[in-house]
């Protein structure tokens, strides 16, 4: 029987044999009684009398412990099921915290505040906005500024594929902005910064309204510092012009990869069919490849978590996509 078999060439381990079994548990009970001693010994040294020599472990008490924390370290390993969300300060929200070894590869989310969450779950209860998107209403804007080839390469064959309403390769009128925003559920930005030099943080703000927007240009998720305030900056407008979700950059980005990136989103998101071409690396293809097996999607904050190891530089690039909002929406099949 085999325990795991890489996918990347590396040799199967066989399972323990029942000898094994039993010194690997032996070895386990007798580091937890080490523990409780050392636990005895800590309390002995700050003052609290310990009778060492009326104290026997209870054999049934060891087994328990060890029992217990052989369950957490299983559903440790499990794939999650639960949504993390991150309610951070002006101190701390520059760091990539869902790169962090305890929450990377689960879904996690950004609110500047717990008020937008308790207005989601208001305005689900009222019936006035949901979990899902339509992946038909879909609008985009596509390298804009016309000096980014390759990703415009990469996504307008997609977005053509896909008939969703667009622009590519010029500059929009803010009218046009205003209107995709307004009008889809889903908005896909893929170009420089977070599209604020073609609509005003202010006017965004005024929306009535505004769709779940994708926005992969760089440092499009920065937020510039305001004194002894929080911070303010794209995220922020999109979210208190009612968009449940926003997903933007922390820091620069190279093209390529973040393209990759946006391939990868996409498509466990459920917006591109599992098995679309994409350029990228061998692992890329590879982890692409094992994916479009399954017809299953993600919701959004489980789609960027997976989507990260799809770059080359995946704790650089890789880690600055973040979610900003409601990390649970989801993509109607069409």
């Amino acid at each position: 029987m085999l325990l795991y078999a890489g996918s990347g060439g590396g040799t199967a381990k066989q399972a323990a044999t029942p000898e094994e079994a039993d010194e690997a548990d032996q070895q386990l009970t007798n580091d937890v009684e080490d523990v409780l001693y050392y636990l005895l010994d800590a309390f002995m040294y700050q003052g609290v009398p310990v009778p060492f020599d009326e104290i026997e472990f209870d054999k049934v008490c060891v087994q328990a412990i060890v029992q217990h924390y052989q369950s957490m370290r299983a559903s440790a390993s499990a794939p999650p099921s639960h949504h993390t969300v991150l309610i951070l300060d002006k101190s701390t929200h520059m760091f990539p915290w869902e790169s962090m070894p305890v929450l990377r590869g689960r879904s996690v989310a950004r609110l500047p505040t717990w008020t937008i969450w308790r207005d989601n779950i208001m305005a689900r209860r009222e019936g006035t906005a949901g979990d899902t998107v339509d992946a038909q209403r879909t609008q985009y804007l596509l390298n804009p500024a016309g000096d980014l080839s390759h990703t415009e390469a990469q996504f307008a064959p997609l977005m053509k594929q896909r008939k969703w309403k667009g622009i590519t390769g010029r500059i929009p009128m803010e009218q046009e902005l205003w209107t995709s925003l307004t009008t889809s559920d889903v908005f896909l930005y893929f170009g420089h910064g977070g599209a604020e030099q073609y609509i005003k943080g202010s006017t965004i703000r005024k929306l009535d309204g505004c769709a779940v927007s994708l926005l992969m240009g760089c440092s499009s998720g920065y937020l510039a510092p305001e004194g002894e305030f929080e911070p303010a900056g794209t995220p922020w407008h999109y979210l208190v012009a009612g968009s449940r979700a926003v997903v933007v950059n922390l820091w620069d980005v190279t093209d390529k990869d973040i393209d990759r990136f946006g391939v990868a989103l996409l498509k466990r998101w459920g917006l591109l069919a599992a098995n679309g071409s994409s350029s990228g690396s061998t692992r890329s293809k590879s982890q692409s490849a094992r994916h479009a097996s399954s017809s299953v999607h993600e919701d959004l904050g489980t789609a960027v978590a997976m989507a990260r190891d799809e770059c080359t530089l995946r704790y650089l690039v890789g880690a600055a996509p973040v979610v900003y909002g409601m990390p649970h929406m989801t993509v109607v099949p069409s």
